[in-house]
């Protein structure tokens, strides 16, 4: 069952591409996420 409405085959390409690149924005902002709380902790216990 398709999230979207049923569209055109050229709607349903925009629609694709949007989702990919939401996903892709989820991704990233995740990927910060991880990175600053990486480097949280290497800032509060010393490495080694």
């Amino acid at each position: 069952m398709s999230v979207f409405p049923i569209v055109g085959e050229e709607d349903a390409s925009h629609y694709r591409d949007l989702s990919d690149r939401l996903s892709d924005d989820m991704n990233g902002i995740r990927a910060l996420y991880t990175t600053r709380q990486i480097v949280a902790g290497a800032n509060r216990q010393p490495l080694g």
